[in-house]
């Protein structure tokens, strides 16, 4: 029982230092991260000398096991957490790169030590650094097919096995990495009965298959502390097998100084949408309004024009705030503080009404909304983004109604804003929050940005079939927007 508890410790240490050095990574660095792979390299080689720990039940694991399952761990890591093929080929030729090091460092220690020259004050013995070239170059190339074809199957697996949730994909692939490790590399490296007696039968295996485990679990746990895009997103295809064993086309200090450069050129953009570009409709939209309130005298026909010209303005200077919403968003810039949300929909139902003057919306239960909730002042775009949509998707010469509710239960509030417009079919309701990559252009780009801003906060918003027309998606459509209780405030100001 204590060797499994030293275990689970090591596990830890190692898996637990790569997570905190990962964390350290910037926008263009994963540096201290690189220096974490570096220095399990090096204890690979060391600790496979040093000691072998008895878990109990005839199972052993050695310390060099141990290090070499945290470095496959950690080319796994990269590969969830970057989803990058240059960035993976570069650890991978690191590793392999650092084992040519140790080719000429390892026998220079060994010299050194033996030699009648130099002191041994610990009285290391040489032979812990005499390496056999034959196992070297076994070692090497077997690590290198092994964490190809790792990332090679969790591709193919990713995209063959959609329904299968990612996470399961990747620990079932590192478990069976390390088993054929612990079957391939005695095999290959040594005469066939001293294999035999090196892997030992269902006992090798049942070590590798705990290392599995419990390095698979550090995955999991990392996968969701770190963020991962692969746990996240699906690609549409997977690497080709080429494609793995090519060398990176771009030389990584280049892609670095560019994606610097694009960034720069991201926020002057952003600045010159934010200020002078929507200074300048602001203005223009002013000026439309005095120009029709001067034009009293004018024929209907042109009264017309002028306020279509007015709607399209005041729709322009709305796309610019959802963009650089966005924005905001995905910078994870946003400060909380209390929100009234009766307040926010408030503003929102008047500038809808500018939008689209044309069109009577008739709105029930709109004092329910009159809560404070811990938010940012953006909630008036996720309420005008809704409104809009209603708009947009209303039955033709209707006008638009709807219904507001608001409850609460132990994890969570509830808003549902209901409307009578056309509908969405159940299965097209997934889609509707695509990634913006893989939708049509501007298409349901409101309530993109509307799930985005309550994922921020903790919360999400369903699409759902009226309740008084719950098999009937044509009667209209049901918006459950949700905030965790924990964001919840009284009128006051106070939890509740």
């Amino acid at each position: 029982m204590l060797g499994i508890i030293i275990l689970i410790l090591h596990v830890l240490i190692y898996a637990g230092s790569g997570i905190i050095l990962y964390s350290f990574r910037s926008r263009l660095s994963l540096i201290p991260f690189y220096m974490y792979i570096g220095i399990l390299q090096v204890f690979t080689s060391l600790m496979s000398s040093f000691y072998v720990l008895d878990i109990g039940y005839g199972v052993e694991v050695g310390g060099g096991s141990i290090v070499y399952a945290a470095v496959i761990w950690s080319v796994m890591l990269i590969y969830i957490t970057e989803r990058d093929l240059p960035t993976i080929k570069m650890v991978i030729l690191g590793i392999v790169a650092i084992q040519f090091i140790f080719l000429v460092l390892y026998p220079t220690y060994a010299f050194l030590l033996s030699f009648d020259g130099s002191s041994n004050p610990l009285a290391i013995p040489s032979r812990l650094f005499e390496i056999s070239f034959g196992i070297f170059w076994i070692g090497n190339l077997l690590s290198l097919f092994e964490m190809v074809l790792m990332v090679f199957l969790l591709e193919k697996l990713r995209y063959s096995l959609q329904r299968v949730p990612a996470i399961v994909n990747v620990v079932i692939v590192y478990i069976l990495m390390l088993i054929l490790d612990g079957l391939l590399f005695p095999l290959l490296a040594f005469p066939i009965v001293q294999s035999i007696s090196i892997v030992q039968g269902l006992a090798s295996v049942v070590s590798k298959l705990l290392l599995g485990i419990l390095y698979g679990g550090m995955l999991v746990i990392a996968s969701f502390i770190l963020d991962s895009k692969y746990i996240i997103e699906r690609t549409e295809s997977g690497l080709s097998f080429a494609e793995m064993l090519s060398l990176p086309k771009t030389e990584v200090i280049q892609t670095w100084q560019k994606a610097e450069e694009n960034q720069i050129m991201v926020k002057i953009l952003l600045d010159l949408l934010g200020h002078d570009i929507r200074n300048s409709s602001d203005v223009s939209l002013k000026m439309l309004e005095l120009l029709k309130s001067q034009c009293s005298g004018t024929s209907d026909v042109n009264l017309e024009y002028l306020s279509e010209i007015e709607k399209a303005q005041h729709k322009t200077i709305k796309l610019l705030d959802n963009v650089l919403a966005l924005s905001m968003i995905k910078e994870r810039s946003l400060k909380t503080s209390p929100v009234n949300l009766l307040e926010m929909f408030k503003l929102a139902r008047s500038d809808v009404a500018t939008s689209y003057n044309n069109v009577l919306l008739k709105i029930k239960g709109e004092d329910s909304l009159n809560i404070s909730v811990k938010g940012h002042p953006l909630f008036q775009s996720m309420f005008y983004n809704l409104l809009s949509n209603m708009m947009k998707y209303r039955k033709p010469e209707h006008d638009v109604e709807v219904e507001i509710s608001v409850y609460t239960d132990k994890k969570s509030t509830h808003i549902l804003i209901s409307d009578h417009g056309q509908g969405i079919a159940p299965e097209r309701r997934s889609q509707i929050f695509d990634s913006l990559e893989s939708r049509p252009r501007f298409m349901n780009f409101g309530l993109y940005i509307v799930k985005t801003l309550l994922n921020q906060f903790g919360g999400d918003i369903l699409l759902e079939n009226r309740v008084d027309s719950p098999e009937d998606h044509r009667a209209g459509l049901t918006y459950h927007l949700s905030i965790p209780s924990a964001e919840v405030w009284d009128r006051c100001g106070g939890s509740r």
